[in-house]
C-alpha cells in the first residue's frame, strides 16, 4: 500500500516540474511575473574599461560579457587580462568569473 502512495507523489512531482518547465517557455510573460524581471545593463559595460598603468607597465583592463544559461537566462562574465603599456600586447588574462547580477559595476574597485 505505501509503495502506491510513493508512486503518486513522485508522479506528482514529476507532472508539476514539467509544467513548470514548459510553462515558463511557451506562455509569454510567465517568467517575469514569478520571478521577476532583471535590471537592463548599460552598454558600456560590454566594453573593455582600462585602469592606470602599474609599476610594472601593465595596464589592468576587464569587460563584462553576457552569456546564454541554463534555461534562456542571461549569466555575466568577467574578463580580466593585462596589456604591456609600451608595445600595446596582450601579456597575461585570467579565467573568467561568473557573477550574478550587480547593483554596481564590479569591474571598478568599491568606493570607501
Amino acid at each position: 500500500m505505501e509503495w502506491v502512495f510513493v508512486w503518486y507523489v513522485g508522479g506528482a512531482l514529476i507532472a508539476g516540474l514539467l509544467y513548470v518547465v514548459i510553462a515558463f517557455d511557451i506562455v509569454p510573460g510567465m517568467r517575469e511575473e514569478r520571478l521577476g524581471r532583471p535590471r537592463e545593463l548599460p552598454g558600456e559595460w560590454f566594453e573593455w574599461l582600462a585602469a592606470a598603468p602599474d609599476a610594472d607597465g601593465r595596464v589592468h583592463e576587464s569587460r563584462l560579457v553576457a552569456r546564454r544559461g541554463a534555461f534562456g537566462r542571461t549569466v555575466l562574465v568577467i574578463q580580466r587580462r593585462a596589456r604591456d603599456a609600451r608595445t600595446d600586447e596582450v601579456v597575461a588574462v585570467e579565467p573568467e568569473q561568473r557573477i550574478r547580477r550587480p547593483d554596481s559595476d564590479p569591474r571598478t574597485p568599491p568606493k570607501r
